[in-house]
């Protein structure tokens, strides 16, 4: 199974962030055969299982065409400091990044992999 890898606590904190919902998004390189609507996909924060979430929505767009309002509930930035930040983790400057597609891929929790040590306890659904 595909997985997304989360190394970064985006708009939130270690113990929870946005992929502790059970609806939350993310913004990443434009991948076609990777982010399918329907599609079932692991989440890991640094490369440990969290959960397997259903990609319920994908919209394509280059980063100026994506609302404000979408990076503020993603990564918890503006849309100025998103576009920078995007910029540096693709080693790219942020006009030649703005040329990129990108897909915000949005997840609905299927289900949990909790590990021993998990600080926070979820409620976690089951669509089967």
């Amino acid at each position: 199974m595909d997985a997304v890898n989360f190394s970064h606590p985006w708009n939130g904190t270690e113990d929870h962030f946005k992929i502790h919902n059970q609806f939350f998004t993310t913004i990443r390189r434009h991948n076609p055969k990777k982010y399918v609507k329907g599609r079932s996909i692991g989440i890991n924060y640094r490369e440990r299982p969290v959960k397997v979430c259903i990609i319920r929505k994908v919209v394509t767009s280059n980063l100026p065409g994506i609302p404000e309002s979408v990076f503020l509930l993603d990564t918890g930035y503006n849309k100025i400091d998103s576009i920078d930040i995007f910029a540096k983790m693709y080693h790219m400057t942020p006009a030649a990044i703005q040329s990129i597609f990108f897909d915000i891929v949005y997840f609905e929790t299927d289900y949990c992999i909790m590990s021993r040590n998990a600080k926070v306890k979820q409620l976690c659904l089951s669509f089967s």
